[in-house]
């Protein structure tokens, strides 16, 4: 299992054992298991960064490593103005 995906599943975790403690209904609150998932990612993002891990680790520990600069570089060459031919 890779590292965010341990985490990932560790973050889970927690937010259904507090919500049973709690006594809330995770059914109830999510729409989707995706939306669900989607919150968990966000989550453990938001966590690492207000403790001070960098955006590029915390994203790395979250999507993998290395994902953060894919993400960039892919981005970076998206945006870059399309070069016309010269007549």
């Amino acid at each position: 299992m890779s590292k965010s995906t341990d985490l990932l599943n560790k973050v889970q975790g927690f937010i259904i054992n507090f919500a049973n403690e709690s006594g809330i209904n995770l059914h109830d609150q999510f729409k989707s298991v995706d939306q669900f998932k989607q919150f968990v990612i966000a989550i453990t993002f938001r966590t690492l960064t207000e403790a001070g891990v960098s955006t590029e680790d915390a994203f790395n520990a979250v999507c993998g490593e290395g994902s953060f600069k894919r993400l960039a570089d892919e981005l970076w060459e998206t945006l870059q103005p399309v070069e016309h031919a010269s007549r």
